[in-house]
């Protein structure tokens, strides 16, 4: 079963003990000719931002979820990648583009933005939650609690692209 869920590459260092050569790739099961495709932004679904809290560059992705319960995936149609900025002009840039989306907001990112920085009185997580012209436009926020440990990021990451793209794990 482990062999079903895994890259080649992860299964073979995790099981087989055996050294791969990944060319220094984190996410080996990532393929640009089979990964990346053409989707579209539609204003009545929801969007999922994923955020990662840093100030340069503050890097945050825009999707929608694909699909039901296990088949779920999230096609990501546009990019927020901006330099030398906090949360609060990222959360402006954002609205300054989808100010007219009426499909609701679905914030959500990694357990370091529940941390006050000393840059803000206010963590990331509640400054976004706070922020009222996206509580009025219908938000949830999911933040964890805690990080996994990277290892088992990158396998979960290699795992998902095996299930989208099983060709690229064989």
């Amino acid at each position: 079963s482990a062999k079903a869920g895994l890259s080649l590459d992860d299964y073979l260092e995790q099981y087989e003990a055996a050294w791969v050569d990944t060319g220094g790739l984190l996410f080996t099961g990532f393929s640009l000719a089979e990964t990346v495709r053409p989707c579209g932004y539609d204003c009545a679904r929801p969007v999922y931002v994923g955020c990662d809290f840093n100030t340069d560059p503050m890097s945050w992705v825009l999707g929608h979820a694909v699909g039901a319960g296990r088949d779920v995936s999230l096609e990501v149609f546009d990019e927020l990648y901006l330099h030398n900025v906090n949360t609060q002009k990222t959360l402006d840039v954002l609205w300054g583009r989808y100010s007219a989306h009426r499909g609701g907001w679905r914030f959500c990112g990694d357990a370091t933005s529940r941390a006050k920085k000393t840059s803000a009185s206010k963590s990331d997580y509640l400054q976004i939650y706070e922020d009222a012209r996206f509580v009025q436009a219908g938000r949830s926020v999911t933040f964890p609690q805690a990080n996994p440990p990277r290892a088992d990021k990158a396998a979960n990451v290699n795992r998902m692209l095996c299930t989208w793209i099983p060709a690229v794990c064989t």
